[in-house]
């Protein structure tokens, strides 16, 4: 929703944006791709993290839940890799309530 939102695509057209979803053994893992302006989340988050709590909450919480995030800009778009797993020891987080 963020990319069609915020989004600012180059040639003053439609902003448009590709998905990839892939669930397996207890881990996610998301592409999206849009050719949209450059827009790096990982470097915007870091810049910004500081700011009221109440800001760019879903940046907020797409870095709290991923293991990993991987950012390129090529061929004019930008590509953002999300990894989602139960654990980075391969076990299943506890959960505070059952």
């Amino acid at each position: 929703g963020n990319i069609v939102r915020h989004g600012r695509s180059r040639n003053k057209a439609g902003v448009c944006a590709d998905y990839r979803l892939y669930a397996g053994e207890g881990k996610i893992s998301l592409s999206l791709r849009d050719y949209c302006e450059e827009f790096d989340p990982k470097k915007y988050h870091e810049i910004h993290q500081m700011e009221s709590v109440d800001r760019n909450i879903g940046i907020r919480l797409v870095m709290e839940m991923a293991e990993d995030i991987r950012y390129i800009n090529t061929f004019n778009s930008n590509c953002l890799l999300i990894f989602i797993g139960s654990g980075s020891d391969g076990k299943e987080k506890e959960q505070p309530y059952e």
